[in-house]
């Protein structure tokens, strides 16, 4: 029997069952309590956790793997490992919206879990034509393919001469390359001699403006 009228942290007098007796809050033995490690509510259902008893009430109601919970879906399962929902909803729930196995083949059903049964049996000669259907457009695809072998064999012919192709254009290239260093060996050479005159007809100049200005008369008749 648990007293009603007392609280944890406070002073009560406990009526039903102490009388005027009173009970006083010890925090360091709350603290010790506290401190003791624990082995999850769950451990027989398979969880190894084991912490202070803190932690215990976190622990259960959000990391546990094996805390039971009811099934998100509503479809009133109860008792499902935390860790196995998903596996519940997406394998066993019959309130999770699926599609047709036939589906690829084109079905189009799409409803509760709840619902496909009764689908499949009633569904039985479309899902036969569709698998024909399926089976039909699955050969003719096979069939245009016979013919890859020589489409391969002419992609690799024409992948050899584009190589070809490409090696011709890199020759051409390194001749081009050294065309155009000759050429500007020449023009460099044409360039030189240029400067060379250039500077003859310079000093040329100089020795005459000089020798006019030595004898301005010019030279003497005889």
């Amino acid at each position: 029997m648990s007293c009603p009228t007392f609280e944890a942290g406070s002073v009560k007098t406990c009526i039903f069952l102490f009388g005027t007796l009173q009970f006083f809050s010890d925090k360091a033995w709350a603290r010790d309590i506290l401190g003791l490690r624990v082995k999850c509510k769950q451990s027989a259902r398979g969880c190894d956790w084991i912490g202070q008893l803190r932690h215990a009430e976190d622990h259960e109601d959000i990391y546990c793997r094996r805390f039971p919970l009811v099934c998100s879906n509503k479809c009133g399962h109860e008792g499902i490992p935390r860790q196995e929902m998903d596996s519940h909803l997406s394998k066993k729930c019959p309130m999770t919206e699926v599609t047709c196995p036939y589906a690829e083949a084109g079905c189009p059903f799409q409803d509760k879990r709840a619902y496909l049964n009764e689908h499949m049996d009633a569904s039985i000669d479309d899902h036969l034509e569709l698998t024909w259907s399926s089976l039909v457009a699955t050969k003719q695809e096979l069939d245009s393919m016979k013919d890859l072998p020589q489409k391969f064999h002419e992609v690799q012919e024409d992948n050899q001469k584009l190589r070809e192709s490409v090696a011709d254009c890199h020759e051409k290239i390194r001749d081009l390359s050294l065309a155009t260093k000759t050429l500007e060996d020449v023009v460099k050479k044409i360039l030189r001699e240029r400067k060379s005159v250039e500077n003859k007809m310079l000093h040329q100049s100089h020795v005459f403006t000089a020798a006019a200005w030595k004898d301005p008369q010019g030279p003497s008749s005889v």
